[in-house]
């Protein structure tokens, strides 16, 4: 039976560490890779790209003095990046820049190396309905999915797609469901002067990452752009030219995940090269390749399309775009970097794509995996503490939850039994109570039997008020599990792959969710942070 590869080679374990080097968890072999990086100078057409989409951004010192840097040389780069998405698509994209940013400056100050942090547009991928909405909490009701299509061909390159007007309504549809929420103005503020109808996709995420990060010299760098383009066309060819040997590699390494307990992230699919061919140009339907004969098959979903060796050379570069695998290639082969940034499913995308890198003479960065963070509201951390229970003990919110009946029920003994007590008590000194006021007034008698009634009749309506609100408060404290199940495991999922930005933006404040998103224990480890804000 196989094993999930990230989490068995952050835990150390010497197979998976065989398959994918962790230089970066140890203080020597940090030195060792900040300068072997820093060795190398940053591509002139990645540098351009990184400038040129600069200018299209407020000016941030710290950001300007991180592309000086690069220029200068001398400069190792902490890369990572995500696909394109609404309103940066889930949580973890900011953790991921978060890391980055922490990782280069621990880097930085540990090695003395000049050390960048550097965010990958990944405007590659052409999956939109991946990325063209967002999941709000609505708790303890179940979430909002908010849905903002995006104007551009299917199956293109999402760099080449424009936000739509309708973003307009979505964003005033996002400002009902952050209302009441402590930091909502400004949230909303911040989504409304980055998200613009009608402007690139990529450069309405671009906007939201500076907003956040680029006070923190967090550089950004487009893979669409015409420099960028024209910087990746080598390795385009190479991966073309050579994808029979690159296959073999892939198909060794498969085996050798398998024997080690570990799946391949990606399938091999045979005959195919790791790049994307456009064939009708930059901006329209991308799709993989599959050799014939002398030539070539576009696999198209609507038939295959054949083009002869001669007709995808003369394609312009443009027409061509990275996988998955590839990417990690052209980011190593364009940056000085140290160190690549990833999530699980990346992890396991390096550990299959390391023998690639020999054969086509690049240098690779070394892995480290993302920061986790389960953002969590003030009570429900010392309500866990309180418990003994972890974030995980919430999958399970049912278990948490009292019985309402059973609840009621068990008030209601206790009232009855105090019933009885209280009217034991109160018989055994009532017949010196009657004897007394005999003595004082034979006429007290039959006051005293009403106030007795009375009495009863008070204790009756004391004691439901008391289960009344005994069974209440089971209910508010169900109420509350379901709220912490709603934000934590959102249909099951982890919080931080489900949800995007903005509540918790608008509920924890923007800078106040950065800050504790940058304040990470340990920048290299990958580790999960509970955090309550």
């Amino acid at each position: 039976m196989s094993r999930p590869f990230a989490p068995t080679w952050l835990a150390g374990d010497s197979n998976a560490r065989a398959l994918l080097p962790g230089d970066l968890l140890d203080r020597a072999g940090r030195r060792a890779v900040a300068h072997n990086a820093a060795a190398r100078t940053i591509h002139p057409g990645a540098l351009q790209a990184a400038r040129e989409l600069a200018a299209q951004l407020p000016d941030r010192p710290a950001r300007t003095a991180s592309l000086q840097r690069l220029a200068q040389g001398g400069t190792a780069v902490v890369v990572t990046g995500q696909q394109l998405g609404l309103w940066l698509g889930p949580l973890f994209t900011l953790h991921k820049a978060a890391t980055a940013v922490a990782a280069a400056r621990a880097l930085e100050a540990e090695t003395g190396v000049p050390t960048v942090p550097l965010f990958w547009l990944q405007s590659e991928d052409h999956d939109a309905a991946e990325i063209d909405h967002a999941w709000v909490p609505r708790p303890p009701g179940a979430p909002v999915r908010l849905h903002a299509p995006l104007d551009g061909a299917g199956r293109a390159s999402v760099g080449s797609l424009q936000t739509s007007p309708r973003l307009l309504e979505v964003l005033n549809d996002l400002d009902g469901l952050l209302h009441g929420l402590p930091h909502a103005d400004a949230t909303l503020a911040l989504l409304r002067d980055t998200w613009r109808p009608g402007e690139p996709l990529g450069l309405a995420v671009a906007r939201h990452i500076d907003a956040l990060l680029g006070d923190h010299g967090l550089v950004l760098v487009d893979p669409r752009h015409p420099a960028m383009v024209a910087a990746a066309a080598p390795l385009h060819r190479q991966v073309v030219e050579r994808h029979s040997e690159i296959e073999e590699l892939l198909h060794q390494r498969g085996a050798e995940l398998r024997a080690a307990g570990f799946e391949p992230q990606v399938a091999v699919r045979p005959g195919s090269p790791l790049c994307f061919v456009a064939p009708a140009g930059d901006g329209t339907p991308r799709y993989r390749l599959r050799a014939q004969g002398d030539g070539w098959q576009v696999l198209r979903r609507d038939g295959e399309q054949s083009l002869t060796d001669a007709e995808l050379r003369a394609l312009p570069a443009a027409a061509f775009s990275t996988s998955a695998l590839l990417r990690p290639l052209l980011q190593d082969l364009l940056l000085p970097s140290a160190a690549y940034v990833g999530g699980p499913a990346e992890l396991g995308y390096l550990a299959q794509i390391q023998p690639v890198y020999p054969l086509l003479g690049i240098p690779p960065s070394c892995a480290v995996g993302r920061a986790g963070f389960t953002w969590l509201e003030g009570w429900l951390q010392q309500a866990l503490a309180e418990q003994g229970l972890t974030i995980a003990d919430l999958q399970e919110v049912a278990q948490l939850q009292p019985d309402r009946a059973a609840l009621h029920q068990q008030a209601q003994a206790e009232a009855d039994t105090l019933h009885v007590a209280l009217n034991q008590a109160l018989d055994s000194v009532w017949p010196q109570l009657q004897q007394a006021l005999a003595q004082a007034d034979p006429g007290l008698d039959k006051a005293g039997e009403r106030a007795r009634a009375q009495i009863d009749d008070t204790l009756v309506k004391l004691l439901g008020k008391m289960v009344r609100a005994r069974s209440a408060q089971g209910l508010g404290d169900a109420s509350r599990w379901q709220r912490a199940q709603v934000l934590c495991w959102p249909q099951g999922l982890p919080q931080e792959r489900f949800y995007s930005w903005p509540w918790f933006a608008a509920r924890f404040g923007v800078e106040a969710l950065t800050h504790a998103a940058l304040s990470m224990p340990e920048p290299f480890a990958g580790q999960h942070c509970v955090e309550a804000l």
